[in-house]
């Protein structure tokens, strides 16, 4: 029965020829159709979207030597993406999509120690992220495999690539809850965000890479490369 089964219904069967003008022009459909996700196609529901744990150990900048532990987090936004570029290079079995998102949140709690620069910085307790106007690039390349007769798309080396134009944290429960040392450290974190993403930029992209991954990989175990592309 999978070997017959077609992309969902708010997806688009677009053919090599125009494939990626294509997927562009039928994005917008297909993302909406996602966030809720879809059990068939065992695709988990994306806005809000839930992340047990993201850990981040100090990267050895001199700046920035944090220790991050992020737990039950959830990031709200998701729907709002718009996809603004799409290259598929089907003999390289390579694609790379262009992503904008106007506004994301994380919200979840963290427990932090370390120096930001080289005001030291610990506590844990209760976090938010506020992500504005993110670009991301995904990149990711397919093998096909042959099964009963059928080929199937098996993807591998996904990565996401991330830049944005603001980013707003507030971390509570700060030395000991002590609010005005609490309040003065996230000035200087705010003030000083661009230098924050260089740590915590990769990780949270790497979440993100997942998600993409868990939308794709959970289509192309259930449908055949034939119902794929046309």
């Amino acid at each position: 029965r999978l070997q017959r089964c077609k992309l969902p219904s708010y997806m688009k069967l677009c053919k090599k020829a125009d494939f990626d003008s294509c997927v562009l022009a039928n994005s917008a459909v297909a993302i909406k159709g996602l966030w809720n996700g879809d059990k068939k196609y065992k695709i988990p529901q994306i806005d809000p979207y839930k992340i047990i744990k993201v850990a981040i150990a100090d990267s050895g900048n001199k700046n920035i030597a944090l220790n991050l532990t992020f737990t039950d987090l959830v990031i709200h936004g998701l729907r709002s993406t718009k996809m603004v570029g799409s290259k598929t290079d089907f003999e390289k079995k390579h694609l790379e999509w262009d992503f904008e998102m106007p506004h994301l949140e994380f919200k979840g709690k963290q427990k932090t120690s370390g120096k930001f620069l080289l005001l030291p910085v610990q506590g844990e307790g209760p976090a938010n992220f506020e992500l504005d106007k993110l670009k991301a690039k995904y990149t990711i390349e397919w093998d096909l495999e042959t099964r009963k007769g059928k080929q199937w798309m098996k993807f591998r080396n996904g990565n996401f690539k991330t830049d944005l134009e603001g980013l707003t944290v507030d971390f509570q429960g700060l030395f000991n809850g002590d609010k005005a040392l609490g309040k003065n450290i996230n000035t200087v974190i705010n003030d000083n965000w661009r230098e924050l993403y260089v740590s915590v930029g990769p990780p949270f992209a790497k979440a993100m890479a997942t998600i993409v991954y868990q939308l794709i990989d959970g289509i192309s175990k259930v449908v055949p490369f034939e119902n794929m592309v046309g």
